[in-house]
């Protein structure tokens, strides 16, 4: 059921949901009242709403479906009510005006590309609660500073955060197993992670082309950094590589400013070109028994005096 002006509608009815598609690529449409007793807005249901600057969604929906505001750019702010358990894929998918939007404690999943090009998005609270950050979850939100991932969260897919430019800093909880490959590539001024305890994989590229980052601690509990984990991280000066740590993938570090590498005695194998390129890299040392070769895995290293065996 509506009740429609030109600008502003008044629709659904309890007991039912916004159907799919039902105001797909309306342009006229500027505010959103749903009625309260509204069970869902299912796929692209306001997919392409380019004037839409305003939505009420009541207590009552418990899941905004796949693409159900992709497109809509005028769109400022979203108070997404308690009830709501499930954001969907592309549920917010270049909502380019989006500045604010609150996730409720009762969400337990953010979609693949949910929230992807919200480029005026500032910060985001993920709330208790949530177990997975989808893959590109967040990617290309250029304005994003700062995001707060709780301790609910297991795995944050790939390319989550890959492009937030202006991101300062991320702590990952010691809940996260896995950071996922390409997770945080490209953010080009953040400065600080902090990786707790917990966390056994670092995968390809996680962050690579993070040239701020200055500094890293990997915990004790990573037991891999994939292919070009922190490839071209040029203000990456000092790295702390744990015992427990079994595999450094290829070009893992190239292009990094680290000074100073101890290759823990746990290191099973190293992946060609894992330091190639580090122009600063004056010392290394490398337990007795790993196989190691400077033109291999050091190539390009022009200040390296010496491999040291220990």
């Amino acid at each position: 059921m509506a009740n429609e002006t030109k600008k502003t509608l008044k629709i659904g009815q309890a007991g039912a949901p916004i159907k799919a598609r039902a105001y797909q690529n309306r342009t006229d449409i500027e505010c959103v009242e749903i009625q309260d007793g509204t069970t869902a807005i299912e796929e692209q249901a306001f997919e392409g709403c380019t004037s839409l600057r305003a939505i009420r969604i009541p207590a009552s929906v418990t899941e905004i479906g796949g693409a159900a505001f992709k497109d809509c750019a005028a769109l400022e702010a979203i108070d997404i009510p308690g009830s709501v358990k499930a954001i969907g894929d592309e549920a917010f998918l270049n909502c380019t005006s989006l500045k604010s939007v609150v996730i409720p404690e009762s969400a337990r999943a953010i979609g693949e590309n949910a929230f992807a090009g919200c480029e005026s998005l500032k910060s985001v609270v993920i709330p208790k609660g949530v177990t997975g950050i989808g893959y590109a979850a967040f990617v290309a939100c250029t304005a994003l500073e700062s995001v707060l991932i709780p301790g609910s969260v297991t795995a944050i897919g790939g390319c989550a955060f890959l492009n937030c430019t202006s991101l300062k800093s991320v702590a990952i909880p010691e809940s996260v197993m896995e950071i996922g490959e390409w997770a945080f590539r490209g953010c080009s001024t953040l400065k600080k992670v902090v990786i707790h305890e917990g966390t056994t994989k670092i995968r390809e590229r996680a962050f690579a082309l993070c040239a701020a980052l200055e500094s890293m601690a990997i915990p004790a509990s990573v037991k891999a950094i994939g292919v070009g984990a922190f490839y071209e991280c040029k203000a990456l000066r000092e790295i702390v590589l744990p015992e427990g740590l079994a595999y450094i993938g290829e070009s893992a570090f190239r292009g990094t400013g680290v000074r100073t590498a101890t290759l823990p005695s746990t290191v099973e194998e190293v992946g060609a070109g894992a330091f190639a390129g580090c122009d600063d890299l004056e010392t290394v040392r490398v337990p007795q028994g790993l196989e190691v070769d400077r033109g291999v895995h050091f190539k390009g290293c022009r200040k390296l005096k010496e491999i040291l065996r220990y």
